[in-house]
């Protein structure tokens, strides 16, 4: 309790300090930049800069999170995030953020949650539609996962491709083979070269004993990714 009254007296201060510096502004757009070239390292550099010069500034906190999230540092990560959505309590990435972290720290109620907020200030979320369904998987709750996938698909989705290949894959472990096959043959005409499809196609001809084509389907699989063992122990 101490602990978290502490907190909202830190974050009381921060909103009470003076307007924001015009530098904030460029070091978050460069760093912002540096994030979504992948050079993480770098823009946490700027994050740091741009939080020690305004602390109060909800789109560097936010960043600086997904920096620390992204370096796998998951308690900066969140700590910073959720500084973000005190300070900006109707940004949804923010709440998203959390959510990610919390589900990667094993906190699923809590991703739930997180992940709820966000969908509540933005109902067309499709990123948190499809975390929620992903901690549904982790939490065993394959049955509502696969309902969320369906939920996404039938409202349509910009991340349809990956929604396709998650509720393919959820739908072959719960032994759906038809609609397995349905999701993963819509899944390959958006991806047709993503491994993990064709894998998935490779064990559903496998299942009907279809072994030309499952033998099809794991050469291309091996071909485009020499990684995936599963293939030749079918």
């Amino acid at each position: 309790m101490f602990r978290k009254v502490v907190f909202v007296l830190s974050l009381a201060v921060l909103v009470a300090s003076p307007a924001f510096s015009a530098d904030v502004s460029s070091l978050v757009q460069q760093g912002s930049k540096l994030a979504e070239q992948g050079q993480w390292t770098e823009a946490a550099k700027m994050m740091e800069k741009a939080v020690q010069t305004e602390p109060r500034d909800a789109r560097a906190r936010y960043w600086l999170g997904r920096c620390r999230e992204v370096q796998k540092n998951y308690d900066e990560a969140l700590d910073q995030y959720r500084k973000a959505v005190i300070l900006d309590p109707k940004e949804a990435r923010s709440y998203r953020g959390m959510a990610r972290v919390q589900s990667a720290q094993k906190n699923f109620d809590d991703a739930l949650i997180s992940y709820d907020k966000a969908l509540k200030i933005d109902k067309g979320d499709d990123e948190s539609r499809l975390g929620m369904a992903g901690v549904y998987e982790r939490q065993g709750r394959d049955k509502e996962a696969l309902e969320q996938y369906k939920g996404l698909l039938k409202t349509g989705t910009r991340l349809k491709a990956d929604t396709l290949v998650r509720a393919g894959l959820l739908a072959q472990k719960l032994g759906k083979t038809n609609d397995a096959q349905k999701f993963l043959d819509e899944a390959s005409q958006l991806k047709p070269n993503d491994p993990v499809v064709l894998n998935g196609l490779g064990e559903i001809a496998l299942a009907k004993n279809e072994y030309d084509a499952a033998i099809s389907y794991f050469t291309r699989a091996l071909v485009t990714d020499p990684r995936l063992h599963s293939a030749y122990a079918n």
